[in-house]
């Protein structure tokens, strides 16, 4: 047995799973034998409100809204915090989230591209042409994460063991103080007659205080990196993934 309350006809008992309140059954309450429902059939919104004396108060604060058109609402003190849109979600004030001593908040969401640039220590970057460059970015508060690739396109005269290759062109400024190093790069193409052989790996290192990466070459039998221009040759493929804080 269900219960329809009406405003103009009072409470009505129907055989049926429903429970139903307001002029032309504007909620309903039930239970399907597999899942329950509020389901709101008017032309409003849900809206769930809190009251610090009655939960029922209509002058309550808001919690949450659900629109006719999928949209849905979050509040906080009244004020509204997040929202469901068509691309995701619309943030209002930030998400913090909590810990025992430390609170983390997201200020931003960003999306955007960049143009990597490549150098050898000291020289400039047309003596290292590149081509089939990309760049792409995701900035979160203050976190920057790059990708990115590039082909050389001519082997440089420049390269010894004691230039590095730099990597140039950061979509924001690098805010480390102190060094910073990845191995989520992918280098095909490269040098391998070069001083220190084929038993190497490469990583990107960023450094303190400059706007820019190195490529490094790490060795086996050798306890630090070296400089990776000495593997530069025409043709060689680089793909890469970094982070770091911008200021």
């Amino acid at each position: 047995m269900a219960v329809t309350i009406n405003g103009s006809t009072g409470v009505v008992y129907e055989d049926n799973i429903k429970h139903k309140l307001g002029t032309g059954d504007d909620l309903e309450i039930y239970h399907d034998g597999s899942h329950s429902y509020i389901s709101d059939t008017g032309t409003g919104y849900l809206i769930l409100k809190s009251s610090e004396t009655q939960i029922q108060s209509s002058t309550g604060e808001d919690m949450a809204k659900f629109h006719p058109d999928g949209t849905v609402e979050l509040y906080h003190n009244n004020a509204k915090k997040l929202e469901t849109i068509s691309t995701g979600l619309n943030v209002t004030g930030g998400i913090r989230l909590g810990g025992n001593n430390a609170v983390n908040e997201l200020d931003d969401y960003e999306e955007g591209t960049w143009t990597p640039e490549v150098k050898i220590e000291t020289r400039a970057a047309s003596d290292s042409p590149i081509d089939n460059v990309e760049g792409a970015y995701t900035k979160v508060g203050k976190l920057v994460t790059c990708h990115g690739k590039f082909l050389l396109n001519g082997t440089p005269s420049e390269t010894s063991t004691s230039r590095a290759m730099e990597i140039h062109g950061f979509p924001f400024d690098h805010g480390y103080d102190w060094d910073k190093v990845s191995n989520n790069v992918r280098v095909t193409g490269w040098e391998t007659g070069n001083t220190y052989g084929t038993d190497i790996y490469f990583l990107l290192r960023m450094l303190s205080g400059y706007q820019y990466c190195r490529l490094e070459l790490m060795q086996q039998s050798y306890n630090g990196t070296r400089n990776g221009s000495v593997i530069m040759q025409d043709n060689m493929q680089v793909v890469f993934t970094f982070s770091y804080i911008t200021v």
